[in-house]
């Protein structure tokens, strides 16, 4: 038997980014079933939250998803290692709301310029920036 899944909330960090933006997108075009998605930006976004300065403070998150797309793409290797810092904190956000899942992603900046075409997830890994590295 298929669990109908409702009123599920989707907390997506880092919903300016990207990857945030093209997920909006697709989201507001085919909105999914059973899912309360909840865009986080530190500037804009549904909820403003500066996750490396404060406590969450968006709905509550129970039997949830998280989707941590928030990452610094630029700078030093110090200002770089503070994407490990967001995921910490993505993830005990989750721990601390109780939601179910979490999901980290990345960006397809490991994977380089594709030399024009397209590739998966299985494709070697040639980074043109410290990022993608």
């Amino acid at each position: 038997m298929r669990k109908i899944l409702r009123d599920v909330p989707v907390l997506v960090t880092g919903s300016t980014g990207k990857l945030g933006i093209l997920l909006r997108k697709a989201w507001s075009l085919a909105p999914p079933d059973g899912f309360i998605p909840v865009f986080q930006g530190r500037e804009t976004g549904e909820i403003r939250w500066r996750m490396l300065e404060e406590p969450y403070n968006g709905p509550a998150l129970k039997g949830g998803i998280v989707i941590n797309f928030a990452g610094v793409t630029r700078g030093s290797p110090e200002a770089l290692q503070q994407n490990v810092t967001l995921a910490q904190v993505a993830c005990e956000t989750a721990r601390q709301q109780e939601a179910a899942h979490v999901f980290l992603l990345s960006s397809a900046a490991v994977y380089g310029s594709g030399k024009g075409a397209s590739f998966g997830e299985s494709a070697e890994c040639e980074p043109l920036s410290a990022y993608g590295e």
